[in-house]
């Protein structure tokens, strides 16, 4: 058994930068396999040291120039914790008529809802490996609580990606803490600095060296005297066209 699992180890570390992704799966396939016909003991100590190494390999390679990609990688995590929890059912009631593969199905839709916050595309695309419809309803309910648990933490995986590598990202929706938010919040004890929709050129300059402001709003004002916003200018549109 050991030394099964040793060479399938070595073998997939020599070929992993020149073989397909596919060839690993088969032999990672062939090893729990030939595992599981000895005992339950082994298949859980395959299938546990399958998932350490492939959620190793997915954490390295995250964020790299590797084309390691994340969505193959994180169904072969989850359906391998899946499939361990599937198993603890089964042992556990022993009566129990439990299909181990349905659990493996969850355990990658949990695991891609919850990391990559995926919900109605990923749903499609689990119904469609097992074209069974009846499934669907379980499916919808795992990926609903793990993105919900997942949004409770922190942002998905692709978003704190483009956070860490400083992509600007703007969500389709305000955060909560923004909805009740004013301007003068923002700004908090600095003071707005506006200019009008006719200015001179010396007002402009002295509100440029006066302030470390990055935007100044345009106003006008209407016909009952109030300010009224008509739009923003940069600063650094300003110092370019003043060469400042």
């Amino acid at each position: 058994m050991g030394i099964l699992l040793i060479f399938t180890a070595q073998k997939i570390m020599n070929t992993m930068i020149w073989q397909p992704f596919s060839s690993i799966l088969r032999m990672m396939q062939y090893a729990i396999c030939s595992v599981q016909k000895h005992s339950m003991s082994t298949a859980h100590k395959a299938l546990s040291r399958s998932w350490v190494m492939f959620y190793s390999l997915a954490v390295v390679t995250f964020g790299t120039a590797v084309p390691a990609g994340q969505f193959v990688p994180g169904i072969m995590i989850g359906s391998t914790y899946g499939r361990l929890v599937g198993m603890s059912v089964v042992k556990f009631y022993k009566k129990l008529n439990v299909d181990e593969g349905t659990y493996a199905l969850l355990g990658a839709a949990s695991f891609l809802g919850g990391s990559m916050r995926m919900t109605v595309s990923l749903c499609v695309i689990m119904v469609e490996i097992t074209n069974n419809l009846q499934l669907l309803p379980l499916i919808m309910l795992v990926l609903l609580i793990s993105k919900a648990v997942g949004d409770f933490f922190n942002e998905g995986l692709y978003e704190e990606q483009a956070r860490l590598k400083g992509i600007p990202l703007l969500d389709s929706r305000p955060k909560q803490v923004m909805r009740n938010m004013n301007a003068k919040d923002a700004c908090k004890n600095q003071k707005v600095v506006c200019l009008p929709r006719v200015s001179r050129v010396v007002d402009i300059v002295s509100v440029l060296q006066s302030n470390k402001h990055n935007g100044f709003p345009i106003v006008e004002r209407g016909q009952n005297g109030e300010s009224l916003v008509i739009g923003l200018i940069l600063r650094r549109s300003l110092v370019g066209a003043f060469a400042i």
